[in-house]
């Protein structure tokens, strides 16, 4: 079972997943996540006709920015709630004492979706144009390596007004640097992900 000295962070962390839940199960209320787009009959013709997915299609039509908001409303809801699933089942593993099963079901949402998430706060436009052309670009493993990180997730900080309240140095050691024993959640993932894992992390140190 959890020691009870962390039974306070575990309901924290309990209560800022259920806010992020409401953000998603209200948005879906308001319709947050559906976009109307005005097109001439002619072109509500063509998209009715052609065989073409509707993202080719606007692509084609060079309906760029209605693209781009299209990809935008798929993806954050999407990716928003699979995060939520993951973290909600490594907090109840974590309240039984299954810490290894509760990081490995960290690593996707604090290294993978949160990942896709900052790529598209940053620059929306490049990211729909890699989504739909290269998306294994968009892994973390192609984020330029923990001082990478660093900079994207400050660059998300500054644009959130965060920038002075949360260190960037030390969210990418925590989140990506495997060399950061005492603060990196990556080192204890990978410890719990990967059977020789103390081997490998002595090697690469």
């Amino acid at each position: 079972m959890l020691p009870k000295e962390f039974e306070d962070a575990h309901n924290a962390c309990l209560y800022i997943h259920d806010v992020m839940v409401e953000f998603i199960r209200s948005g879906e209320q308001q319709n947050a996540f559906n976009k109307t787009f005005e097109f001439s009959q002619e072109e509500i013709d063509s998209l009715e006709s052609s065989d073409l997915h509707i993202l080719d299609w606007l692509q084609k039509n060079n309906k760029h920015d209605e693209r781009a908001i299209v990809v935008r409303s798929m993806v954050l809801p999407a990716v928003l709630s699979d995060m939520l699933h993951c973290i909600f089942e490594a907090l109840s593993a974590s309240k039984k004492g299954k810490m290894a099963v509760a990081y490995m079901l960290l690593r996707k949402p604090l290294q993978e979706s949160l990942y896709l998430l900052e790529s598209m706060a940053l620059d929306e436009t490049d990211f729909v144009n890699k989504l739909s052309t290269d998306p294994l670009f968009l892994r973390p493993k192609n984020g330029g390596g923990p001082e990478g990180h660093a900079r994207r997730i400050s660059k998300v900080l500054s644009k959130i007004g965060l920038d002075e309240a949360i260190d960037s140095q030390y969210i990418s050691e925590l989140r990506y640097d495997k060399k950061v024993m005492i603060a990196s959640m990556e080192f204890a993932i990978t410890q719990c992900t990967y059977l020789l894992s103390i081997r490998l992390l002595k090697q690469s140190c």
